[in-house]
């Protein structure tokens, strides 16, 4: 009982009208934040438009000049020169058009209040004084990247940059033996340490991965012999590649999943910010008029209004929700949707039941004492008395 008396006793202790006011405030922000998250999408699905209404399929065994700056999609087999992709300062080479370096240090962090060991790619900071990281990788055993050279389909070069775009890689288990730079071969790694059972911190491990790709499909913009980043008006990037031979609709689907980038947990957010808002603001509006909404209400009120008009009340709220959801859907998603709808609903349930809470709010109450002046005048004394 007395948990329940303090909840009511806190609530109680907040001005309504500043409850009304909170509620008001979490909607907009619940709306501004949901327009903030949807607007880069809807930009990217309008920049994706673009490019699919421009974009060419072309042979990429010859290089047409009147191709230049406009987006292109090319298939084909990739070509490279012999030996593929090769990291020269330690001696590996694999055949792909794209070898990676992974190194990892081992350093210190901090995990269920004690401090362990790991390995990581990411510089980690110092968790004190007495447990200090390095600042910085060995210059010679950094994460990078390595691109066989030539690498083309047909007559286009194709970039670094398309050929990280391929996600899927395969581990490099077999290396030969180095000794090199402080360096040599341990299993599936190159590494500094002297044993990798027991590491110490700052020591270096490094493994490598590749692409098996033959057949690809790549998107962009067409600058002379070489697929380069396509930006539309809206400057939203296309670049894509994909494995295997891909038609242009198999191509405008990729990069219409590629960029759908709404912030997810932004809409939540914004979601919640919006339900709590609206509840928080209907629910004190009420309580602050005394005003009871029911269905029950609802009909009752629109019982006294003549038939013509609650016709043109039924058909211009029908009328302002369809032309609402068809104008929505044009270029929104199911989400977008349901937020006109909720605010067209919204709109028309304040047009409702507005007039009777107005009725219903309190209103100040007059002062019913007197006047009393401030100065008051004694047996006809004056205020102000005479020098002697």
């Amino acid at each position: 009982g007395n948990t329940s008396d303090r909840k009511r006793s806190v609530y109680d202790a907040i001005p309504p009208k500043a409850v009304v006011a909170i509620g008001a405030i979490l909607l907009i922000v619940g709306i501004i934040f949901t327009c903030v998250s949807l607007k880069p999408r809807k930009t990217a699905i309008e920049a994706l438009e673009n490019f699919a209404a421009k974009a060419y399929v072309v042979s990429p065994d010859e290089v047409n000049s009147d191709y230049n700056g406009s987006p292109i999609i090319i298939s084909g087999t990739i070509e490279y020169d012999e030996g593929g992709a090769v990291d020269a300062l330690l001696g590996i080479s694999v055949d792909s058009p794209i070898l990676y370096r992974i190194s990892e240090m081992y350093q210190w962090v901090e995990e269920g209040g004690e401090l362990v060991g790991v390995w990581s790619e990411e510089l980690i900071e110092s968790p004190d004084s007495e447990h200090e990281n390095p600042t910085s990788y060995p210059s010679n055993a950094k994460s990078t990247y390595y691109v066989a050279t030539g690498v083309k389909v047909g007559a286009f070069s194709i970039s670094a940059d398309q050929l990280i775009m391929f996600e899927d890689r395969l581990a490099l288990e077999t290396l030969p033996d180095i000794d090199l730079r402080g360096f040599s071969t341990n299993g599936e790694y190159i590494t500094n340490s002297e044993d990798l059972s027991s590491p110490e911190i700052g020591d270096v491990r490094i493994r490598y991965e590749y692409i098996d790709v033959t057949e690809a499909t790549f998107a962009g913009k067409q600058r002379s012999g070489a697929m380069v980043e396509y930006a539309n008006f809206n400057d939203v990037p296309f670049f894509i590649s994909l494995e295997g031979s891909a038609s242009k609709t198999e191509v405008i689907s990729a990069l219409r999943a590629q960029s759908e980038h709404a912030i997810v947990w932004l809409l939540a957010l914004s979601s919640a910010a919006m339900l709590a808002g609206a509840f928080v603001f209907f629910h004190s509006l009420c309580k602050l008029t005394g005003y009871k909404p029911s269905l029950a209400k609802l009909t009752q009120k629109l019982k006294g209004v003549p038939h013509e008009k609650v016709a043109i009340i039924y058909s211009v709220a029908f009328a302002a929700t369809v032309y609402a959801v068809t104008f929505a859907s044009v270029w929104a998603s199911v989400y977008e949707i349901g937020i006109v709808l909720a605010s067209v609903l919204a709109i028309l349930y304040l047009l409702l039941v507005g007039s009777d809470m107005l009725e219903n709010m309190p209103r100040p109450k007059k002062n019913e004492k007197a006047y009393e002046p401030i100065l008051i005048k004694k047996d006809d004394e004056p205020i102000v008395k005479k020098r002697k």
